[in-house]
């Protein structure tokens, strides 16, 4: 590396870290990305894409077998997992080379390597290249992880996770999911249309419960209609091997049998080796990066922002925060809104929000009317 002196140093590739990279490249600024594991972060590699790509398999599978409202006769539909995993795959492949080739066209250093903080200007990196880079500014975009329980492990073979379980080729009889939030959802969404037999276990009194009790309801009326079993106020006690599955027992005193499992309660900041409290990096108490409405962190030249401050764990959410970032770096008027975050959940049907939920509103002794 000739040149290892960078206005901005970014640490992590997800949408916002490359959106923050072609930000500073565009501004005029010398940038480093460091990606550790894959360009695109969770969302292209293990989050948003290839769920999405999965559930358009099965969006294009129910549309086949309602052809004859549309007066085509079609004879014989056949699918396997393994050939739409292929399908999901390739799209990340073509996606990932897409933004390779932008990244370089802006002339972004890409780094690929593991990296930690030395200093408040200094990143140690080491991969491909064992260095150390120094960086006027720092953008830590690590993104986050599934949250994991010492009660349920997580082995990949019958228990998954949501990334793992992205790559299972195999169509299981039956699934239980625990967790009723978005990812869960999602993905009781995409198996039962595939045939599965799926049960959801939240522990909470309904599930996607943080986005009011109105789309709650609707949601699980439709799920039991498709032929998903709901069960909420249920908490896991333990998760047991068997011979054909898994056993789940719950503090209702009921026991789910399943030939597969998803543990999706949730997704962890991923703050771990980076050094990030030795330079001054105040963390919160999920181990989150704490920043301003401008993005800035406790120390005055490093900003972070997606997953890893623990706020809206969504894509187009870390891009802006990308953007409200560089332009703090060059002082440019700009701030983040939480309060107005658009979201969607790709369950059937789909569902959209921003805002305040009608529970939220009436707590600030708001009006709510509801259409």
């Amino acid at each position: 590396m000739a040149d290892k002196t960078y206005d901005v140093a970014i640490i992590g590739a997800g949408p916002g870290g490359y959106t923050a990279a072609i930000r500073a490249a565009q501004l005029g600024m010398k940038v480093a990305l460091i990606e550790k594991v894959f360009l695109g972060g969770v969302c292209l590699n293990v989050g948003c894409i290839p769920t999405k790509a999965l559930l358009t398999s099965t969006d294009a599978l129910d549309i086949i077998k309602k052809a004859h409202t549309f007066a085509i006769d079609v004879e014989k539909v056949t699918f396997t997992l393994n050939d739409m995993i292929e399908r999901k795959d390739n799209i990340i492949k073509n996606l990932r080379e897409g933004l390779q080739n932008l990244l370089k066209a802006n002339k972004i250093d890409i780094l690929q390597a593991a990296a930690t903080l030395k200093s408040k200007n200094e990143i140690e990196i080491k991969g491909k290249v064992n260095d150390t880079i120094t960086a006027k500014n720092i953008i830590v975009a690590t993104g986050s992880y599934p949250t994991e329980v010492p009660t349920i492990k997580v082995d990949h073979k019958k228990m998954f996770n949501s990334n793992s379980l992205l790559c299972l080729k195999k169509l299981p009889k039956s699934m239980v999911i625990i967790g009723g939030g978005y990812i869960g959802c999602e993905f009781a969404s995409f198996y039962i249309r595939l045939g599965v037999k799926v049960t959801i276990i939240e522990a909470l009194p309904s599930i996607i419960c943080a986005h009011g009790k109105d789309l709650s309801d609707l949601l699980t009326k439709h799920f039991k209609a498709e032929g998903i079993d709901v069960k909420t106020n249920s908490k896991v006690l333990k998760c047991e091997d068997t011979e054909n599955g898994i056993e789940v027992h719950l503090d209702t005193n009921e026991v789910i049998k399943s030939e597969i499992g998803l543990l999706a309660i949730g997704r962890r900041p991923l703050t771990q080796n980076l050094n990030l409290e030795n330079v001054g990096i105040e963390l919160g108490k999920h181990k989150e990066i704490i920043v301003d409405e401008k993005m800035r962190t406790s120390v005055e030249n490093i900003y972070a922002i997606g997953d890893v401050i623990g706020q809206w764990m969504l894509a187009h959410t870390a891009s802006h925060e990308a953007l409200v970032a560089i332009d703090s770096i060059k002082g440019i008027e700009n701030k983040m809104d939480f309060s107005v975050v658009p979201a969607i959940i790709f369950t059937k049907p789909e569902i959209a929000f921003v805002g305040l939920s009608p529970e939220k509103a009436k707590e600030q002794n708001l009006d709510v009317d509801i259409a």
